[in-house]
């Protein structure tokens, strides 16, 4: 048999196999084979869908159009395994957000293909959804990035037992620059998870800068007020009104309407004019009712578009 018979057998198989994990037994075969054959193998895929057909109204789930879609994805993984990857990636964002399909295999392609940081903020969206598909998968992909090193899950659970900001230190004291915005982030999310105090959290959060979980957990509430003004005390007096502006949003989410108040009305009356808490202010009106609302107005906080 030829290299071409091959081929055309092979991809027959495909066109005639399970669609619903399609393309898993593509990718393993591309990855047992050498740079020569993939440069072979895209060229002749390229070929042969130029080949075929192209009808005016395409049959979803036809014979030829299964055809089309094995072959274009062929063409985009050997590409992809030739240092093009952007095509291969470029469908799987399709695949997941037009056709609704697990978002695992686009962010595991991510991974593969060096885009880290995309990845981790595509993974934190998908996982941030009830409905999420695969979610293992996305959060075995997500862990991946960073890469923990052996008996990491032994530290972590350690921390949890006796969390404290000086156990968070020596927890991520050997951290690598490169992993250690990802390894930050991931380890939060598992310690939120599992329940740890949220103001010790907070703290570890903001420990040298700000993340998106700090945010997170004044959000749900999990973090007292007076934690974020300490931690704003500890920081440049130019951001003051922000830390004031996010007590603010910490208050709020705990049910002190009017501490909420208090706090933003300090927030915008001493914030340094380079650094308003515009973000706190448009984020408490959003989810102020009608009645704190009007007490926002009469204490002189602006509103949305102030």
């Amino acid at each position: 048999m030829t290299v071409v018979e091959d081929l055309e057998v092979r991809v027959d198989g495909f066109v005639a196999g399970d669609q619903d994990g399609r393309f898993g037994e593509v990718e393993a075969w591309l990855d047992d084979l050498g740079d020569d054959d993939i440069a072979l193998i895209e060229d002749w895929a390229r070929a042969t869908l130029d080949a075929l057909p192209t009808p005016l109204r395409p049959a979803r789930g036809s014979e030829l159009e299964r055809r089309r879609v094995v072959l274009r994805r062929i063409s985009a993984e050997s590409a992809a395994r030739r240092g093009r990857p952007d095509e291969v990636l470029r469908q799987l964002l399709a695949e997941w957000r037009h056709d609704g399909d697990s978002p695992a295999p686009y962010v595991e392609h991510l991974i593969r293909y060096g885009r880290d940081d995309m990845a981790a903020v595509v993974a934190r969206y998908v996982l941030s959804k009830a409905d999420c598909l695969e979610r293992k998968r996305v959060e075995a992909a997500l862990e991946s990035v960073g890469a923990p090193p052996d008996g990491w899950q032994e530290a972590v659970l350690a921390f949890a037992s006796a969390p404290s900001v000086d156990a968070w230190d020596r927890l991520m004291q050997f951290t690598p620059d490169d992993v250690l915005y990802h390894r930050t982030r991931n380890t939060l999310q598992t310690l939120i998870h599992m329940g740890v105090d949220g103001d010790i959290l907070f703290q570890c959060a903001t420990r040298y800068g700000c993340t998106p979980d700090a945010l997170e957990l004044v959000e749900l509430g999990l973090v007292a007020p007076e934690t974020i003004l300490q931690r704003g005390r500890e920081g440049p007096t130019t951001a003051r009104g922000i830390w004031l502006g996010l007590a603010a949003r910490g208050a709020l989410a705990r049910g002190d309407r009017f501490g909420a108040v208090r706090l933003l009305k300090e927030a915008v009356e001493t914030a340094d004019p380079a650094f308003p808490p515009l973000t706190e202010v448009w984020a408490i009106r959003e989810l102020a009712d009608d009645e704190l609302n009007e007490i926002l107005d009469r204490a002189g906080i602006p509103g949305q578009c102030g």
